[in-house]
């Protein structure tokens, strides 16, 4: 004797489409939450991290002021020059806390969402982060989006850049990069 299983009812056949069609929806309501929320917050740290860097500039500029008005006056204080530096110090700190700060945000917007970080943010530890926040290619010397000489150069092989050469110096370039990592140069 072979037991037939009833047939779907038309409403159990809606009820389940009907289901399917909630289930997408919680599902994006929670996505656009969840990217809604970390964007404002990475872009508050990335404003206080822009308003710290306006400030490094600043006390660079002042020190160099200090430095040559009295150096003009017969000699230059070391006390002067310690004090302003270990203030720079405490400035690039800041930022690095900052940058710490967007990327646990970028790690667990990840981890909530299910999706895989994009090499830029899994790749912090393997590149050269700039103050500015742009990751570079381990070994670089200058970011690639502002031109600034970074600070830790890690030595490890150089990615290749699809036959892009800095006209400068030579180097391989990556796709996309506005300055080379090598010698700084604009292109």
């Amino acid at each position: 004797m072979t037991v037939k299983r009833p047939e779907k009812t038309e409403d159990e056949e809606w009820t389940a489409v009907l289901g399917k069609i909630k289930e997408s929806i919680d599902k994006s309501l929670v996505s656009v939450s969840v990217k809604s929320g970390t964007y404002l917050e990475t872009e508050k740290l990335k404003a206080k991290v822009g308003n710290v860097q306006e400030e490094i500039h600043n006390l660079k500029q002042e020190l160099g002021e200090a430095i040559f008005a009295q150096w003009k006056n017969g000699g230059v204080n070391p006390q002067t020059i310690e004090s302003a530096c270990a203030a720079l110090n405490r400035k690039e700190a800041e930022i690095a806390g900052y940058q710490a700060q967007i990327d646990q945000i970028t790690r667990e917007k990840a981890r909530i969402l299910g999706e895989e970080l994009k090499p830029a943010a899994a790749g912090r530890e393997g590149g050269v982060t700039c103050s500015c926040g742009k990751v570079n290619a381990p070994g670089a010397r200058f970011c690639k989006a502002c031109g600034k000489k970074l600070e830790a150069v890690v030595e490890t092989a150089q990615e290749t850049a699809k036959d892009r050469h800095c006209p400068s110096c030579g180097a391989l370039m990556e796709p996309g990069a506005r300055f080379c990592c090598e010698c700084g140069h604009q292109t």
